[in-house]
C-alpha cells in the first residue's frame, strides 16, 4: 500500500477570503465617508454662523454710526411708545455696493448664500427715562435678525438703542452726537446751566454716577470676546457697577444686545465654537427728595 501524502501550496486567497475583506472595506469606507460628510456639514454650519455674525456686525456698526444718522434715521416716523414699525436701510455698503434691506429682503453674501432678512425693526421701548420736551427726546430700539436661505437656520436677533429727537408730528430730527448738550439735558428732566455746562436737575435729585453692566446668555459661561474677560464698568462713585448707598433712583438709559461666534482652542485636539448674546445696560443713580 502506497501511502500518499498530500501537500497544500497556498498561492493567494480564497474567494471567501477576498469576500469578506471586501465587506470589511466598504463598512470602513462608508464610516470614513459618514464621518468626513459629518465634518463637512459641521464645518459648513461654523462658516453659515460666522458669516451672519460678520453681516450683522457690519450692519450694526453702520447704524450705530454718525453717518447713519443723515442717511436712514433722519426724517422718518418714530413708532409710539411700546409699538414697533418696519425700518428700511437704503444706504448700506458693507455688501459692496449701496442696498436697500428691510423685513422680508434678501442679503446676498459674497459666497453666493441668500440670507433672508426675518426683522428689520424700530421702535420706541416702553419705560423711557425721558421727559417730554419741545423737541422730544427717545430712544429708538432698532432690531436684525436673519435666516440662511439654504437650510433656514435662524441666528439670534440683535437689539441696540440710540438716542433720537423727534418734533410734534413724531419725525425723527436729531440723533446721536447732532443732540446738543442742552437738548439732552432737557430730555432727562434737567435745566442746562451754559456758564457752568452742567446740566442741573430741576427735581433736586442729586447724581450720584453712572455704570454700565454686562452679561451673557449662551452656549458657554466663558466669555472670550471683544471685552475679555467679562467685565462691567464700574461707578466711580463706588467701585462697583451699582448705585452707592443712599441712591433711591436707578435709571435705565439704554441696552443694547447683539449675538456672536466665539472659538476656545485646546490646542492640538482641536477646539470649540460657542454662540452667545452679550448685552451691555447703561445706568444712572440719583437721590431723590
Amino acid at each position: 500500500m502506497i501511502n500518499a501524502k498530500v501537500f497544500s501550496v497556498k498561492n493567494g486567497f480564497s474567494l471567501v477570503e477576498v469576500l469578506v475583506a471586501f465587506g470589511l472595506l466598504s463598512i470602513l469606507g462608508l464610516s470614513a465617508a459618514g464621518l468626513l460628510q459629518m465634518m463637512t456639514k459641521q464645518q459648513s454650519s461654523i462658516q453659515d454662523k460666522s458669516t451672519s455674525g460678520e453681516i450683522i456686525a457690519s450692519l450694526s456698526q453702520y447704524l450705530l454710526s454718525d453717518l447713519a444718522c443723515s442717511n436712514e434715521y433722519i426724517g422718518k416716523i418714530i413708532p409710539a411708545i411700546g409699538q414697533t414699525a418696519p425700518f428700511t436701510v437704503q444706504n448700506f455698503k458693507g455688501l459692496g455696493t449701496a442696498s436697500t434691506l428691510s423685513t422680508g429682503g434678501l442679503i446676498h453674501e459674497a459666497t453666493g448664500k441668500p440670507f433672508n432678512i426675518l426683522k428689520l425693526n424700530i421702535s420706541t421701548p416702553a419705560g423711557q427715562v425721558f421727559k417730554p420736551t419741545s423737541g422730544n427726546l427717545f430712544y429708538a430700539q432698532v432690531e436684525i435678525q436673519i435666516q440662511l436661505g439654504k437650510n433656514n437656520m435662524t441666528f439670534a436677533p440683535r437689539t441696540f438703542s440710540i438716542p433720537v429727537l423727534v418734533d410734534s408730528a413724531s419725525q425723527i430730527t436729531k440723533c446721536q452726537l447732532a443732540i446738543g448738550s442742552d437738548q439732552f439735558c432737557a430730555g432727562i428732566g434737567g435745566v442746562f446751566n451754559a456758564l457752568t455746562g452742567r446740566c442741573d436737575f430741576i427735581s433736586q435729585c442729586v447724581h450720584l454716577g453712572t455704570f454700565i453692566a454686562f452679561s451673557q446668555a449662551g452656549e458657554s459661561p466663558a466669555f472670550t470676546g471683544p471685552r475679555a474677560p467679562l467685565t462691567s464698568i464700574n461707578n466711580p462713585m463706588t467701585g462697583t457697577p451699582s448705585c452707592p448707598a443712599g441712591s433711591n433712583r436707578t435709571l435705565q438709559l439704554s441696552s443694547n444686545s447683539w449675538p456672536g461666534a466665539y472659538y476656545i482652542s485646546f490646542g492640538k485636539k482641536g477646539g470649540y465654537t460657542y454662540h452667545a448674546t452679550m448685552t451691555e445696560t447703561y445706568y444712572l443713580c440719583q437721590k431723590c427728595p
